[in-house]
């Protein structure tokens, strides 16, 4: 057996995939990680979404009245609220109803959406390449990318989103292949799911539009002689059905969110159009000094750069199709679109970059592709393998000590990957989940010790969040979030008003607001840094 057919498996090596997956994921804790509550980055977002399942567990199953434990909508009288299309909500709370609420589920069922993409990615890299081996390596190293591995195990839609349109590529490059509409179908349906969880993710969806409008028009051939879409009429059914269908969800959760009054997310672009130059200014510094740590390994970054420059001496010595370069540029360009509209939240949101990684996918198969063209002896070589597995061996140790530090899991000397400055945004994270958050966790027990039902509604101060506190308790009510008002006395007597019951406080400087002092005049008791007092005796 010769080396190129050893390095080409595909009976085998979806088996091979998945062990080494595993295998990763062990190394990055996530056998541990599969049972935390919402916790580290982005703590705010994972709440909404863990409430958003619960209360569809906890309440009618009505698949199309999403509701938040906190109860900001209809006027405080209810927490009715809409974003994205709530489908993994409502799978995760069928499965709470068939199996009992355990939250590892929820993590579980993004996890095997996750997979299920790296499995379609790791096909297409297959199917493309002809070799399984590059196909795995190249797999797993978009898997030590910390957003992606992050996300994967986590209660954000993020990941499943980007694992449908990757999932969606795959069906189209079975339908640039065997030329079957059927393919065709059911890789716009995926990309109607991951545009309906993130419409961010539909940049997959422009490019196919682009790629069917410029061939209709005669302007570039995708397939040599060949039509790609030999059928455009019938063709163009499902391709229009995509945008169709995403833009009447956000028209609808829009009109949902008008109707209730409530909201979470603002289902909207962030510009930099509307920034002034010192926001841009310091979104630009937190980007370069954190967020951009959180997409590769600085050597991955350049290895990137590297890619894309050889990629266009590839084209130049006609060995990549200018079609290919072709597409290339229309997904730059789309990712350049995309970060302009979405700029004021690179500075710490790093979950917004992962719609950027699909021009990193593309870069890394077009340039393998051209390498292939170029040398095949050195595509097939075990040394240019054995190098790229040391490569790869690296970024696994880089992204586990990423996964490390955002969890504060066994840190031992984190500097090696990182700087100071990244260091200690995720101690201070950890420090504060410690010290005001975990107590909430088992909180619910203490709760029905006192007296205080989960039908009861309390105010959780201070938490600028939705629902940290709430969701970590599973108790209905507010927290510091919404209500304008003037005082924190004047707050609270406003929610008295609404039904509230009860009266929790995490941190002691919130008592040296002195218009608060009149609703702690019946203290209940303390759990841990929670102190609870009793507001219906006031009334």
């Amino acid at each position: 057996m010769n080396i190129k057919s050893f390095s080409y498996q595909p009976k085998y090596s979806k088996c091979i995939l998945f062990l080494v997956l595993f295998c990763v994921a062990y190394f990055y804790h996530y056998h541990h990680v599969l049972f935390y509550t919402p916790q580290s980055i982005h703590q705010f977002r994972q709440a909404d979404c863990l409430s958003i399942a619960l209360n569809y567990y906890q309440g009618d199953m009505n698949f199309f009245k999403p509701e938040l434990h906190n109860q900001m909508s209809q006027g405080g009288n209810s927490g009715f609220a809409m974003g994205e299309f709530p489908i993994i909500y409502y799978l995760v709370a069928v499965l709470w109803k068939i199996f009992g609420l355990h939250l590892w589920l929820y993590r579980f069922v993004v996890i095997v959406i996750t997979f299920i993409g790296l499995l379609a990615l790791f096909k297409t890299f297959e199917g493309v390449l002809k070799d399984s081996v590059w196909a795995l390596l190249l797999t797993v190293l978009f898997f030590t990318s910390p957003i992606v591995a992050f996300y994967s195990n986590n209660y954000l839609t993020n990941m499943p989103a980007f694992s449908f349109a990757l999932v969606g590529w795959y069906y189209f490059y079975e339908f640039y292949k065997k030329h079957r509409t059927r393919f065709l179908y059911v890789s716009m349906l995926f990309f109607a799911l991951s545009g309906l969880l993130k419409v961010s993710s539909a940049i997959s969806y422009a490019l196919v539009l682009c790629i069917f409008v410029f061939e209709l028009t005669g302007w570039i051939k995708f397939r040599n002689q060949k039509k790609l879409f030999n059928k455009p009429a019938k063709q163009f059914v499902p391709i229009l059905i995509v945008p169709l269908l995403i833009l009447f969800w956000y028209w609808f959760a829009n009109k949902f969110n008008t109707y209730y009054g409530g909201s979470y997310t603002f289902n909207s672009v962030w510009p930099i159009w509307k920034m002034t130059s010192v926001q841009i200014a310091e979104v630009w510094n937190g980007f370069t000094t954190f967020t951009l740590h959180q997409l590769f390994s600085i050597t991955n970054l350049w290895f990137s750069a590297l890619m894309f420059v050889s990629i266009m001496v590839f084209v130049a010595l006609k060995k990549i199709r200018k079609v290919h370069l072709f597409v290339l540029c229309i997904l730059i360009l789309g990712t350049v679109f995309y970060s302009l509209c979405w700029f004021n939240a690179f500075g710490n949101h790093d979950y917004y970059l992962i719609d950027l990684l699909m021009l990193y996918l593309f870069v890394c198969l077009l340039f393998f592709v051209g390498l292939k063209n170029i040398s095949s002896r050195i595509f097939n070589s075990y040394i240019t393998k054995g190098v790229f597995c040391v490569f790869l061996v690296f970024n696994i140790l880089f992204c586990q000590n990423n996964m490390k530090m955002r969890y504060w899991i066994d840190i031992n000397k984190p500097e090696r990957f990182t700087n100071q400055f990244e260091i200690g945004g995720w101690a201070y994270m950890h420090e504060v989940y410690i010290k005001k958050q975990k107590a909430y966790e088992t909180l619910s027990y203490y709760l029905r010790e006192i007296g205080v039902t989960p039908k009861d509604k309390v105010i959780s101060i201070p938490d600028g969040s939705i629902n940290i506190s709430l969701v970590l308790m599973n108790q209905k009510g507010w927290t510091s979030y919404g209500f304008d008002c003037k005082t924190q006395g004047e707050r609270i007597r406003k929610l008295m008003n609404l039904n509230a019951k009860y009266l929790l406080i995490n941190d002691s400087v919130v008592y040296n607001d002195s218009t608060i002092m009149p609703y702690t005049r019946y203290y209940m008791g303390s759990y841990e840094n929670i102190d609870i007092y009793d507001l219906q005796m006031i009334r």
